[in-house]
């Protein structure tokens, strides 16, 4: 990744952490955890959209949790093109190589800052991707807990804060022809320890990967 892109995307992750909500209630990690989502939203138009290839784009604030964002990735790209065969999936190195290649840095940088600030997919960057690539989805997102962190509980009616170690995700899926959202999931896992992070961090790709263009149950 060139330096100009990388300075970018540095300035686009304080972004996000500056406009990030407040903590919602983490899932504990476990047997079962992979089995649902915290959160799902589903546009009709996802049944009725053609999807072939669908480009997973970078996180959005990888340079902030780079650990993260390389176990999330990895897992998740794996387990998308197991469960859906259906589809051909563009993993973020593939993009990243192409967008470096194609001098596209300033069009993708806009993009990622507008996803970040407002949760809307720039027209403009979208055509590109679908008339060089052939993508008709972009999935993207950004890693919204990493590591630990003070979460507050009311015990016997009192507010108690405690330490736990968490792993938070959103993202999501947006169609090329015209930038409307068709899929959208966040969830948030709790580790039982720092040395789980890892664990937590690969079951929460799988949890975005099954639930993808899904519903929770």
């Amino acid at each position: 990744m060139n330096q100009r892109l990388r300075c970018a995307l540095a300035t686009l992750t304080t972004w996000a952490l500056l406009g990030l909500p407040a903590q919602a209630q983490s899932r504990k990690l476990g047997p079962e955890t992979a089995k649902s989502i915290q959160e799902a939203k589903l546009d009709p138009a996802f049944q009725t959209t053609k999807l072939n290839r669908i480009a997973v784009l970078p996180f959005a604030n990888t340079q902030q949790h780079r650990e993260a964002a390389a176990i999330i990735s990895r897992n998740l790209v794996s387990q998308l093109s197991q469960l859906h065969p259906e589809y051909q999936f563009i993993s973020p190195d593939e993009m990243i190589n192409f967008i470096s290649k194609s001098q596209l840095d300033d069009p993708y940088n806009i993009f990622l800052g507008d996803y970040l600030s407002s949760g809307t997919a720039r027209q403009d960057f979208l055509r590109i991707l679908h008339d060089q690539l052939q993508i008709d989805a972009v999935f993207v997102g950004q890693i919204t807990a990493w590591g630990t962190e003070t979460q507050q509980k009311r015990f016997l009616g009192t507010p108690i804060k405690t330490k736990v170690h968490v792993v938070g995700l959103e993202m999501s899926l947006y169609r090329t022809t015209d930038g409307r959202r068709i899929w959208y999931g966040k969830d948030l896992i709790a580790a039982q320890n720092a040395d789980k992070l890892q664990q937590a961090a690969e079951t929460i790709g799988q949890v975005f990967a099954r639930f993808f263009g899904r519903l929770p149950y």
